[in-house]
């Protein structure tokens, strides 16, 4: 079995598959703590949460960034998918669409570590020096990162939806 690092011209390398199921796995980690602290009260659960989920999601913006690189120096499979130049389009569309999100979203989550005010903990390590708080900004920040963090959720569909219709009749071209 040859195992293959790099993209080929019609398929993905390990290290991409690597860096996007590291991904989708850190993503649903995400989720699911913020879905965690979302009702409970301020105190010790809900900042140890906090902090858990702050520290993965810095994590996770380096980890996009690498991606990012990772796709800018290797070939794209998707250019030999068998599909309608429309669907290749849309394709990337949504891949841009996704990467965009997601960093946004965690560049608006480190706004609110400095906007919220304190100290910054990282993974139980606290770096940083201690910042002012702004109350408006923090709050602004907070809705911003809950409203965009709702476009995941349609982007995230329509790339599965689109990956298992390229699964059944996206017939790469060998």
């Amino acid at each position: 079995m040859n195992i293959q690092l790099k993209n080929s011209k019609y398929h993905y390398g390990a290290i991409a598959r690597i860096l996007h199921w590291s991904s989708v796995i850190m993503l649903v980690a995400l989720i699911y703590l913020s879905g965690q602290f979302e009702n409970l009260d301020q105190g010790g659960e809900r900042s140890d949460l906090v902090n858990q989920h702050t520290s993965l999601g810095v994590l996770f913006l380096l980890l996009m960034i690498l991606r990012l690189i990772w796709r800018g120096v290797n070939l794209n499979p998707l250019h030999s998918y068998n599909l309608h130049s429309w669907q290749k389009k849309l394709a990337f569309i949504i891949h841009r669409l996704i990467y965009f999100v997601l960093i946004f979203e965690c560049l608006i989550g480190l706004f609110i570590l400095f906007a919220v005010g304190g100290i910054i903990i990282y993974f139980n390590f606290e770096i940083g020096g201690s910042f002012t708080k702004n109350a408006f900004l923090s709050q602004v920040a907070i809705d911003l990162h809950r409203w965009v963090s709702f476009l995941v959720y349609p982007l995230l569909a329509l790339h599965i939806s689109a990956a298992i219709y390229h699964q059944i009749f996206g017939v790469v071209d060998d």
